[in-house]
């Protein structure tokens, strides 16, 4: 069984929950083991934290005595209610952590799949669960597991807001930051960097009184999340306490040369301070004094013992250290070959991570939370006491950012060729906040680019955008915008536009180009494929193509267009028709039949057919498209419902005269350019779906009805008489009162709609899906496989 093949195929809740399960499995056998935790120092004052709340002695180390040496989140998140349910065990938290663990897991998961790559999400996933300190710990009274889980989700839900814009995910964002600042005060200056972040990231979108509103939320939530802590230390203490009492020790620690700034136990001097009979707050403010002078003393050799803790804290191999400390491993050699193993792997992890910084720049808003966060935690860290497992929440960062640089090498393993599109106008496809409209030619290009890149094709597309000329990448598809979709289509203009086309067909380093819809850069590509020897495959997108008379009528870029048609080394016909015209028009052409294509997995289910009771249209505005007939019928048949779907395009008078008209008539919903990827909902609620135009290739709306069990009423389009021969739907053959009167008999149900509906869905499960297709298209590219 391919493993890889299986986890990047199956849908995400399954591979979430295979996560969760194999990691839970790993943590949950370490803790049946019976291993002893460490209890470390702070384990100690965590657990009587904890059992004196369930006792009703309130936040206490000592019974009675009010308390805040260590912050409260870990006793009160996670001890305390275990104790109250299961008693002073710990066996409960151990559980508990081990699941967290595994649910941390999923979180990193999700992070990667959304804003980086899934195959990256499941690398650092099932790193981060399987890596020795991680598992140690989840079976440790100490804060390392809730941390990393709070961190992960307070990322995860950052970066959800930064990309929502919306204030609700910057309210939950802030309680999560509020929640890790109660679990260690480490965190608490973080929400200041993150309203940067917030500034930063949002600055050229949206308006200074929205950035100050998220911002403003953000740091009012989180405020209100910690200040009941502070509040309740100043009426305790009578003090403001910063997070937490006793840090001198760690303060002083880390700035004692001596030790290079290492703990090494309450030994001399530090026990000199302990010996003293002072009270806790006489023995920090001694501490800190005493750290302010050790830095005043030698404040060189103190930046040099501050410089070296980031390279202890992220390269010492600290689950590791901790297995020997408990004494898993007895032998001196295989300690010692334990060691070496474990630091070599944290070389690995850490130059895999700052190789995966480098691809960063395609993932802009995560490589920009990546940044701040794992800085700052470095940064904080610094004046304390080195401690290896401080960087553990770190991991999940760290092997995101090396998960990347995995999943990238074996993306380009797995790359058989280079392909690149020309598609001047698909590039509001690939970023919809682009606002340039498209068609169905380019809904095509679109949704191959897709496959092709899922079959390991490193996939181009070059198309248009406004004003600047740059190379991006979508979900991996890197999009090269090489022409300004302002210009003017002037003589100049289109000569400057076939230079930069040939400069980006260079810059892809593409052995095949594909191109659909005929026009001058149809000729240019062919010119630069048979000069550079490359391959070139044209899809036709409309009968017009197939025309002999088109092809006569046109001017010298057009003939130019049809030359290029012509040298191809394939060229693709969506219909029979366009085949057998395509044989008569240019007969020493290779040409193959495939039929529009979509991702067909199982039937697309909407409402029932017989609980609709909208009328659809769906096209752009072009006098081809005839909108104006279906807005006749909707002022013939008032009683029905009607949605209009037009992509608003460049026929400014067109669209105008359908918004005036639109606004005569109440029983007309008018929805102008509603992205591809959103239209499926439109066709899963609509009755029938009409087609008024004049002439088409193979619409793809016919397609997307077909999928969706919605009915279709042609005017004129028929092609392959697919709508009377497959029995899917009815072709008016151009008669506006036969188009009447198929859809009065289709919204008074005096048809059998639902074996229409069924017809329709088998011949595109048949003819029309990527399963079927892609393969036909694939055996064309002249290249190795």
């Amino acid at each position: 069984m391919n493993l890889k093949k299986v986890f990047t195929t199956m849908p995400p809740r399954y591979v979430s929950l295979a996560i969760f399960v194999v990691i839970a499995v790993i943590h949950l056998s370490y803790i049946a083991l019976g291993i002893a935790p460490l209890h470390w120092n702070d384990s100690s004052i965590f657990d009587a934290m904890a059992w004196n709340v369930v006792q009703g002695d309130g936040l206490s180390v000592t019974s009675g005595i009010p308390s805040a040496e260590r912050e409260p989140g870990y006793s009160l998140f996670i001890l305390a209610p275990l104790y109250a349910m299961f008693g002073h065990s710990i066996i409960g938290p151990q559980i508990v952590q081990a699941l967290l663990a595994a649910v941390t897991c999923v979180g990193i998961y999700w992070i990667g799949r959304k804003f980086l790559s899934n195959q990256s999400g499941i690398i650092a996933a099932f790193s981060f669960g399987m890596f020795p300190a991680v598992i140690v710990y989840s079976g440790e009274i100490m804060t390392e597991t809730l941390y990393a889980a709070l961190l992960v989700l307070c990322i995860f839900l950052f970066l959800l807001a930064l990309d929502k814009k919306t204030v609700r995910w910057f309210i939950v964002s802030g309680m999560a930051i509020g929640l890790l600042a109660l679990t260690r005060s480490a965190a608490l200056f973080l929400p200041l960097l993150m309203v940067g972040i917030i500034w930063l990231v949002e600055r050229r979108t949206r308006s200074i009184k929205t950035i100050f509103v998220h911002s403003s939320v953000f740091i009012i939530v989180f405020a209100a999340v910690v200040s009941p802590w502070f509040i309740r230390n100043a009426i305790q203490f009578d003090e403001f306490v910063l997070g937490r009492q006793g840090g001198g020790a760690i303060y002083w620690t880390g700035s004692y040369v001596p030790w290079d700034g290492d703990w090494q136990g309450h030994i001399w001097p530090l026990s000199e301070v302990k010996d003293k009979s002072l009270t806790v707050d006489e023995q920090e403010a001694l501490l800190r004094e005493m750290t302010l002078q050790n830095i005043k003393e030698d404040p060189l050799a103190v930046a040099v013992v501050y410089a070296k803790k980031p390279l202890k804290i992220l390269f010492q191999p600290e689950g590791m250290q901790t297995l020997l400390i408990m004494g898993a491993l007895q032998s001196n050699v295989i300690a010692s070959i334990a060691l070496v193993l474990a630091f070599t792997v944290q070389v690995i992890i850490l130059s895999l991570a700052l190789l995966g910084v480098f691809q960063f720049k395609k993932f802009s808003i995560f490589y920009t939370v990546f940044s701040v966060i794992f800085l700052y935690h470095i940064v904080i860290y610094m004046p304390l006491n080195a401690v290896p497992r401080y960087g553990i929440p770190l991991y999940p960062l760290l092997l995101l950012s090396a998960g990347l640089t995995i999943s990238t090498y074996l993306q380009k393993c797995k790359q058989r060729s280079d392909v690149c599109m020309v598609s001047y106008h698909g590039y509001g496809l690939y970023n919809s906040n682009a606002g340039i409209k498209y068609g169905g030619a380019e809904v095509q290009l679109y949704l191959w680019s897709k496959y092709l890149l899922e079959q390991g094709y490193s996939v181009h597309v070059i198309t248009q955008g406004a004003k600047k000329f740059t190379i991006e990448e979508y979900d991996g598809v890197v999009v090269h915008k090489s022409i300004s979709s302002q210009r003017k289509y002037g003589v100049v203009s289109n000569i400057a536009a076939m230079i930069r086309l040939w400069h980006h067909m260079q810059l892809s380093g593409a052995t095949t180009f594909i191109q659909r819809s005929i026009g001058p850069e149809t000729g240019m590509i062919a010119l630069y494929c048979k000069i550079m020897r490359k391959q070139f495959i044209y899809m036709i997108a409309h009968d017009r193509e197939v025309d002999m008379k088109y092809r006569r009528q046109g001017d010298l870029l057009t003939k130019f267009a049809f030359w290029g048609m012509k040298q191809a080394n394939a060229v693709i016909t969506q219909s029979d028709d366009q085949h057998k015209q395509l044989q008569i028009m240019m007969p020493n052409i290779s040409s193959t039949l495939i039929y529009s294509s979509y991702f067909v997995t199982k039937k697309l289910e909407g409402t029932k057919v017989s609980e609709r009771d909208t009328i659809l249209w769906v096209g752009r505005a072009a006098a081809v498209k005839q909108p104006e007939i279906f807005l006749r019928l909707a002022e013939q048949y008032p009683q029905y419902r009607y949605v209009m779907i037009m992509a608003e395009t460049v026929d400014q008078e067109l669209i105008a005269q359908v918004r005036k008209k639109v606004n005569l008539l109440d029983n007309v919903q008018y929805i102008p350019n509603v992205p591809f990827q959103d239209i499926s909902q439109y066709f899963a609620q609509a009755r029938v779906f009409i087609n008024t135009s004049k002439s088409e290739g193979f619409p793809n709306t016919f397609v997307q009805a077909a999928l969706h069990r919605c009915p279709i009423i042609s005017l004129h389009v028929d092609p392959d008489t697919i709508l009377q021969s497959h029995k899917m739907g009815w072709c008016a053959q151009g008669d506006e009162n036969t188009l009447i009167d198929l859809l009065h008999r289709v919204m008074e149900k005096d048809v059998d709609v639902v074996t229409y509906v069924e017809n329709a869905y088998m011949y595109a499960l048949k003819n029309h899906s990527f399963a079927r297709n892609g393969s036909v298209l694939t055996k064309l590219f002249d290249v190795k496989q």
